[in-house]
Parts: C-alpha cells; sequence; structure tokens
C-alpha cells in the first residue's frame, strides 16, 4: 500500500483486482439482480456500490438488508465509516455506468 508516497505493509482489505475482489462480483452479479428486481439502481466501482432509492427509510433498510446479505453469504462487514444513506450528490463516488 502506498500512503503519502511511502510504501508500508497492508494491515486489512484486500487489494483490487486480487483474487479476493471476485466476491465484489458475486455481490453484483447476485445482489444487483435482487436490487433490480425491487426497482432499485445500482452503481457499482470496483468493490464500492451506490444503490438509489426514493427515500430515507427504504435507504435504511437496504443499507441494513445489504450489511446482512454480505456476512451472511460472505462473511464480510459493510465498511459503516464509508457507507451510508445521503442524497447522491453529497456523496463521493465515481463510476462508469
Amino acid at each position: 500500500m502506498m500512503e503519502d508516497g511511502l510504501v508500508s505493509p497492508r494491515t486489512e482489505g484486500t487489494p483490487q483486482g486480487g483474487p479476493f475482489s471476485r466476491s465484489s462480483v458475486t455481490f453484483c452479479s447476485t445482489k444487483g439482480r435482487e436490487l433490480a428486481r425491487r426497482g432499485h439502481r445500482f452503481v457499482r466501482y470496483a468493490d464500492d456500490g451506490n444503490v438509489y432509492v426514493r427515500s430515507k427509510a427504504a435507504g435504511e433498510r437496504v443499507l441494513a438488508s445489504l450489511d446482512r446479505w454480505l456476512w451472511q453469504r460472505l462473511r464480510l462487514r459493510m465498511n459503516r465509516d464509508k457507507s451510508g444513506v445521503a442524497r447522491p450528490w453529497s456523496r463521493k463516488f465515481s463510476a462508469t455506468v
């Protein structure tokens, strides 16, 4: 990992493009179809994703559902510091749809 121009060993997470990043493909193909079936819009970039819903309450429900699904299916914990429910323009996210 490189931070401030210095290389240091990784202490958590997985490298982008590494073999474990296939879990994001599993997420997108499986959970992405489920989100689309429910009428939600979903965009991902590498291992990050945005789900677009109609209300804050729906956003809270979807966030909790995704967190449960990630743990039950993949034994992954959502980064709650980087995750949240907000208007799209108030979140930082780069993606190509």
